[in-house]
């Protein structure tokens, strides 16, 4: 349907004889009023004004688009307060958190966007795989995906702290490890203080977990089991057997003239064991 205007004013003076005059009936028909190819009617934002050629169309569809190539679409915005009763498919730009947002027909959702730095993206990939600070994953990478760190038997610590990896992404995993490791099993080079908070803003840094080329085990007490700490070391490359180990062998000859042996002893050898193991690079949660 074409838009159309019709003038308040009705005439009533009939039409005259000559059909090349302008009818009083003219004046009382609806007017069309057309306009280019991807235009709409209105006004812009300068000012009152007569009635303008906006760049912008609708399809046949009802889709809206733009038709300046320059041009912009500005939407609803306000604070994270002024939300409205929403429905699912409702955008805007938050003021308070300064992201685009939507409804999904139960809450409002963060619109990912090229704004987004690498460690947010990171951080919510993880928060999406349910990895948390101190979680562990084997891998045969080299280099530690962001986020992540590979244990490598060094200290962390704030930038400041001369630790191996000294960063302030490190504090979770500092304040981490403080609270649930013993001093024992995690140093911190210069003594504990007070608390993880306290050390961590004196720039300290802390020992991780030794676990270069060692087996990994779960702590806590099994059924017949001993003990094992959280964080703890235990076991040798080696053992030495002695003669104590493996007891007197009796050749069963008894001692003649005195100088004859009735037994042998085992000199002592360091002896190592090793079951089949394929050995793999381990990451921690920043």
């Amino acid at each position: 349907m074409a838009l159309s205007f019709k003038h308040a004013f009705q005439s009533a003076i009939p039409d005259g004889a000559n059909p090349a005059l302008v009818q009083p009936s003219n004046w009382n028909e609806e007017h069309e009023v057309s306009t280019a190819a991807g235009k709409l009617l209105g006004s812009d934002d300068t000012g009152p004004s007569s009635v303008q050629e906006l760049p912008g169309s609708f399809d046949a569809a009802g889709n809206f688009k733009l038709t300046s190539a320059t041009g912009y679409f500005l939407g609803a915005k306000g604070s994270t307060a002024q939300r409205i009763a929403a429905v699912a498919g409702h955008a805007r730009w938050n003021t308070t958190t300064v992201k685009q947002e939507f409804y999904d027909g139960s809450d409002w959702q963060n619109v990912a966007t090229e704004e987004w730095t690498t460690n947010e993206i990171a951080t919510a990939v993880a928060a999406a795989v349910q990895f948390s600070t101190g979680d562990i994953k084997l891998t045969i990478k080299t280099v530690a995906d962001a986020g992540w760190l590979l244990f490598a038997d060094q200290t962390i610590g704030s930038a400041t702290s001369g630790a191996t990896f000294a960063d302030a992404a490190a504090e979770d995993l500092f304040l981490l490890l403080w609270t649930n490791i013993g001093d024992a099993y995690a140093p911190v080079t210069g003594g504990r203080g007070g608390s993880a908070a306290a050390d961590w803003a004196a720039n300290k840094k802390i020992q991780l977990l030794t676990a270069l080329g060692r087996a990994l085990g779960v702590a806590g007490t099994g059924s017949g089991l001993t003990a094992r700490a959280l964080g703890a070391t235990v076991g040798a490359e080696t053992v030495t057997i002695t003669a104590t180990d493996v007891g007197i062998f009796d050749t069963g000859l008894g001692g003649v003239g005195g100088g004859q042996l009735g037994s042998v002893s085992i000199a002592p050898t360091p002896k190592s064991v090793m079951q089949p193991t394929a050995f793999l690079n381990v990451m921690i949660k920043l």
